[in-house]
């Protein structure tokens, strides 16, 4: 029962706060609350009063992911003495806490393959579910999801925008970058013809849409998907340094051959970033020159959880129309966190990518192998997709997603450890 309730917390994940919820004062009991509210309770019930034992390995130095979360929510807590509006924090440090909570609960929950296979399909129907909300937006132009003022802007204007449950463009095209991720392995796992093409129709569909979201950044990412899944395939090392180099001299001629790309760049060298005129672009620039100014009223330490906004608000000497959040997850961490937390987050980050490259590599079960393909393609385009969202730190599935990848990094390392251990006995 405990366990099926945390499978409905990844699916409740992708519904909107707003959705099938009860408004308790100022707190929003959505279905994923409640799923991981009953979750917490019913493993800290199977731990404490039926004694349940967790592994002595379960919270050691090799599982650094899930002490960096631990950590990162500890130093969340101390950094509340030096914050300047505690509400912000709190808020902040609930979704940070959603994180720490889902790495636990997963990591303990899902153990095997038969667990992940599942974790999958529940994932592909979640993205499937919003992709459908998505479609009927486009055709229809009625918003169901979005309140009555954003609602009536989109549907008065030329294009048709897909948004479903996800709040805006920007953060529904970071949602079908996860589609388009995870539908190259639902591809390679097809069963027989009709799911074969039934995921190209899912492959097609997160990319139409895509498109259909002008998100910039999320496209960069659709493309960093392509580079990497072309570069995975090709695997002669000369025959990816070459392949490297094609690339890199087909972005070089595009840039050089391209009079808006190269206008554009020489236009970010010369321009005055304190004038009246400012774009989507030369404000975020500001901004991101407003929290490396912050960073540094805070002698590195940052500003502490959800007060960003407000240090923009009070503190910014570059001019940014008024808009306050960073625009970037990195400089996001870098800023509201410190140096400390930043290098850590970074060191988190690669290891995941490393241990799943692992995977990729050494690993000759088929699910396993694509299934850590899926995560890899995300977490890659992530680095670049992150960017167009407002803010990361309240986006519940994201969250999810960090606790699966951390949950499937203990379970591929037991996998890793079992091959590198034969291969020992081999030679």
């Amino acid at each position: 029962m405990n366990k099926k309730i945390v499978f409905v917390s990844i699916f409740a994940s992708f519904l909107a706060a707003q959705v099938f919820t009860m408004q308790l004062v100022n707190f929003r009991l959505s279905i994923f609350r409640v799923a991981i509210i009953l979750s917490v309770f019913l493993f800290l019930y199977f731990v404490f009063m039926k004694n349940v034992k967790i592994s002595s390995t379960f919270f050691s130095t090799r599982n650094f992911s899930l002490l960096f979360m631990i950590f990162w929510f500890a130093y969340s807590s101390l950094s509340l003495i030096w914050v300047k509006n505690f509400n912000l924090a709190l808020i902040n440090m609930y979704f940070l806490g959603i994180g720490v909570i889902t790495v636990i609960l997963y990591k303990f929950y899902f153990r095997d393959k038969r667990d992940f296979k599942k974790v999958f399909a529940i994932l592909t129907f979640s993205v499937l579910i919003n992709n459908l909300i998505g479609w009927y937006e486009v055709i229809s132009k009625n918003y169901i999801f979005l309140t009555a003022f954003n609602a009536n802007y989109y549907s008065s204007i030329s294009q048709r925008i897909p948004i479903s449950m996800m709040g805006n463009p920007n953060d529904f095209a970071l949602l079908t970058i996860f589609g388009l991720s995870i539908s190259i392995p639902l591809i390679k796992l097809s069963i027989n013809r009709i799911y074969l093409l039934l995921s190209y129709l899912f492959l097609t569909s997160n990319i139409i849409l895509l498109f259909l979201t002008y998100s910039r950044s999320s496209l960069l990412g659709a493309i960093v998907i392509g580079l990497f899944y072309l570069l995975a395939n090709f695997y002669k090392t000369r025959t990816r340094v070459f392949l490297s180099f094609i690339i890199a001299m087909i972005v070089f001629l595009i840039f050089v051959f391209t009079p808006l790309i190269y206008t554009r760049f020489i236009f970010f060298l010369d321009f005055d970033f304190n004038a009246n005129f400012l774009n989507s672009e030369l404000i975020r620039i500001n901004l991101m020159k407003n929290g490396f100014h912050i960073l540094n009223l805070t002698y590195g330490f940052g500003t502490g959880p959800g007060n960003l906004e407000y240090w923009i608000s009070t503190y910014s000497i570059y001019p940014t129309r008024g808009i306050t959040s960073m625009h970037n997850w990195w400089l996001e961490i870098l800023v509201t966190y410190g140096l400390l937390i930043f290098i850590l987050y970074l060191l988190f980050y690669f290891n995941l990518v490393k241990n799943l490259w692992k995977v990729h590599s050494r690993v000759i079960d088929k699910f396993t192998r694509e299934f850590a393909n899926g995560l890899l393609f995300f977490m890659l385009a992530f680095t670049i997709s992150s960017f167009g969202s407002s803010s990361n730190f309240n986006k519940e599935w994201l969250w999810v997603i960090w606790g699966i990848c951390i949950a499937f990094q203990g379970y591929t390392h037991r996998i890793i450890y079992a091959i590198s251990s034969r291969i020992e006995v081999i030679t």
